[in-house]
């Protein structure tokens, strides 16, 4: 459904790419219920930058804002205010899954 040609001016590779779907509302209002979401797998293979990326921490994966900290520390954000904060984690306890890089949703 993406035609390759921009998915590699965008700087991505498509074999790279998987396509979810978001899961309750920790998030809003940048990604809702239900939300589609590409994730660019590439980007667990990097040290994590600022942004929103698909994790697993605890065994349960996640759709967060990462922010990297100090000594390979990093604090792990939900947009919903309503959601705490996981501050001072271990990058070393974080699998990354990838970077979103595009979401899309129904109108």
């Amino acid at each position: 459904g993406f035609d390759e040609k921009w998915l590699r001016h965008m700087g991505l590779d498509p074999a790279r790419l998987s396509l979810i779907r978001v899961e309750g509302d920790s998030m809003q209002p940048t990604l809702n219920d239900g939300d589609d979401i590409m994730v660019d797998t590439a980007a667990a293979d990097r040290t994590p930058k600022k942004g929103i990326h698909v994790l697993r921490l605890d065994g349960t994966l996640m759709v967060k804002r990462l922010l990297p900290g100090k000594g390979g520390k990093l604090s792990i954000l939900s947009d919903n205010p309503a959601f705490a904060p996981i501050e001072d984690v271990d990058a070393g306890e974080v699998t990354m899954i990838g970077r979103v890089v595009w979401v899309g949703r129904k109108l």
